[in-house]
């Protein structure tokens, strides 16, 4: 394993310039641009990790307007409706990517983040008002509280959404 000054100095390589580096570097989203996502948007966006898990991500972006379709746009308060019986019909779908595991877990993240918005007012507010200096505990609810959000699922999710991942952003 190689440690942070030959990551750095890789990294500076790479790009030829600490200016480079940084202008590389993804810009996160303020509390108030995280905070005016929609939760069918924090939804569908959870979705779209769980999906891209394991599997090539243009194949599952490619698939991503029929998940749209098949999922009420992912609006949280249809989905949570969902039962066993229709997701049983979507694992004939083959618009969709049919891995039960992962077409479960959409109902469940749904009520995760109903019963968040309760508490909140929005998922929205949830993760744009979680401590910067504790993302890692972020990462902990995620994946305590959330399904299919093991491994890395929680922080790629969270830097899909904008969330400001602190000393933990990948630099190349």
């Amino acid at each position: 394993m190689q440690d942070y000054k030959w990551l750095n100095e890789y990294c500076l390589n790479r790009f030829g310039s600490a200016a480079a580096l940084e202008a590389h570097l993804p810009t996160p989203a303020t509390p108030r641009q995280l905070k005016a996502i929609s939760d069918d948007r924090y939804l569908s966006t959870l979705a779209l990790r769980v999906f891209r898990a394991g599997l090539k991500h243009s194949l599952v972006d490619a698939k991503w307007p029929a998940f749209e379709q098949v999922f009420f746009g992912f609006d949280p308060e249809k989905v949570v409706l969902m039962g066993a019986d229709h997701l049983e019909r979507l694992m004939q779908d083959a618009r969709i990517i049919r891995h039960l595991g992962k077409l479960k877990s959409v109902p469940r993240n749904a009520q995760l983040i109903l019963d968040i918005a309760h508490e909140h007012g929005s998922f929205g507010n949830f993760i744009a008002e979680w401590p910067v200096t504790d993302i890692v505990g972020l990462w902990r609810y995620l994946f305590k509280h959330g399904n299919q959000m093991g491994g890395l699922s929680a922080p790629r999710f969270l830097r899909m959404v904008g969330k400001e991942l602190s000393e933990y952003r990948l630099i190349c």
